[in-house]
């Protein structure tokens, strides 16, 4: 995350207010999912609040450029995926596109909530000084 150094005093209450926005997003994303019977039960880990000061902290005075440190990783567990048994049958018949509707709405409200806070605060998601924030969801089934 790069920021214009005007922007730099506030960025770290944005971002972690931001980050907050985002944590709530995949809740009411799960809620809703279970709500509406794609899956049966959902629980997500809270970050720890040191990796979260971590992630929102700047490494530099805030006269210069703002910088994220360190990641963030959580996990939102979606168990039971009524979905799952069609994507491994996608999968045997050779399709490369795999259906996964809880990841795919996951992985948009949260970035929307970085490109919202991004957007609101004179950041450009591309190119020249920029907001980046990078999302990496893996997979896995048990």
């Amino acid at each position: 995350l790069l920021l214009l150094p005007s922007q730099a005093k506030d960025a770290t209450t944005t971002l972690a207010t931001t980050l907050q926005n985002a944590l709530d997003t995949t809740d009411t994303i799960a809620t809703l999912l279970q709500s509406k019977g794609f899956i049966t039960s959902w629980e997500r880990s809270i970050p720890p609040d040191d990796d979260m000061e971590d992630f929102t902290s700047t490494t530099k005075p805030s006269t210069d450029n703002f910088s994220v440190s360190s990641d963030l990783p959580y996990s939102l567990a979606l168990n039971g995926d009524i979905t799952l048994n069609s994507q491994l049958l996608l999968q045997e018949l050779g399709y490369r596109l795999y259906p996964s509707f809880g990841r795919w709405l996951v992985r948009e409200g949260v970035t929307r909530c970085f490109a919202a806070s991004s957007s609101s605060s004179g950041g450009s998601s591309s190119g020249g000084g920029g907001n980046k924030i990078v999302l990496q969801i893996d997979d896995y089934y048990m």
